[in-house]
């Protein structure tokens, strides 16, 4: 029997997707069952199966309550360490990744993966960040059919000149700072003065930022009809449609610090370029 890997994807749509590509990677080359809790909050109030189809020897579980008492050991004081351990191994997970630097372990590959298969039956990660080679495993997320219909729809409509515009803005005050309105407005001014055919898919989590922009280029925008709450079913299937189209544009100018960007260009190994005040940052 496979030993297990369990996943605790936190954050929102993207960020979750990472950590489960980054799981399926990591399962196929230890061997290890990947099992997901996917945690229903207002950040993300959807159920996996209302989105996607069922991914191979990968088992979902979507539930109200976080596993909360776990804990992680790493770099923490010895009889922390020891109690932590006891209470891990309690339920039978005895290596715990949460938040912490332990996924650079990953990241930079600092970790042997035959002893982590020989000697780690149960691995437990609570993280939002991804960790090794997972590009290729976004393969494994297909839309839903009612979902897959709406992007197609919508795709129908892109030319070979439509470009993805991702604007975040609400709680994203680091995206909000270093990649500005105005930027994308002036970018957007500069493709048209050089080539009046381009235009673009919008996705963006604000209203006021889509009509903005819309007001300005009319229907050189286009737009999906949505929801901005991730607290409702539907406002995560809109979410889903808007990373999908995007990952289908010719390029994407997205916004700085934003996963949803990155993981759209993942998808559709889509050229991504980030419309960013400092390009150093």
């Amino acid at each position: 029997m496979s030993n297990k890997l369990i996943l605790e994807p936190q954050g929102g749509l993207a960020n979750r997707m990472r950590v489960i590509a980054s799981g399926l990677w990591l399962g196929r080359i230890t061997g290890n069952l990947v099992t997901v809790v996917w945690t229903l909050n207002k950040g993300l109030n959807s159920p996996f199966e209302k989105l996607f189809e069922p991914i191979e020897n990968c088992i979902i579980t979507s539930r109200r309550l976080p596993f909360y008492f776990f804990r992680s050991e790493y770099k923490k004081p010895p009889i922390k360490k020891v109690l932590i351990r006891l209470i891990n191994t309690l339920f039978a997970y005895n290596y715990i990744i949460i938040e912490d630097p332990g996924v650079i372990l990953f990241q930079e590959r600092r970790l042997d993966f035959s002893d982590f298969r020989e000697n780690l039956k149960t691995p437990y990660f609570r993280t939002c960040e991804e960790f090794g080679d997972n590009t290729l495993e976004f393969n494994n997320f297909i839309p839903v059919p009612e979902i897959q219909q709406r992007i197609d729809l919508q795709c129908s409509r892109f030319t070979p000149k439509t470009i993805g515009l991702h604007i975040r803005r609400t709680d994203h005050e680091i995206a909000i700072r270093n990649s500005p309105v105005e930027l994308f407005i002036n970018r957007i001014k500069n493709d048209l003065e050089k080539d009046p055919d381009i235009n673009y898919f919008l996705s963006t989590d604000d209203a006021e930022t889509e009509s903005q922009i819309r007001s300005l280029f009319g229907d050189k925008i286009m737009t999906i009809d949505k929801e901005y709450t991730r607290n409702s079913i539907k406002g995560i299937k809109d979410a889903v449609i808007d990373l999908f189209c995007l990952s289908r544009t010719s390029k994407i100018y997205g916004s700085y610090w934003s996963s949803f960007s990155d993981i759209a260009s993942k998808i559709g190994k889509t050229k991504i370029e980030k419309i960013i005040i400092n390009k150093n940052a």
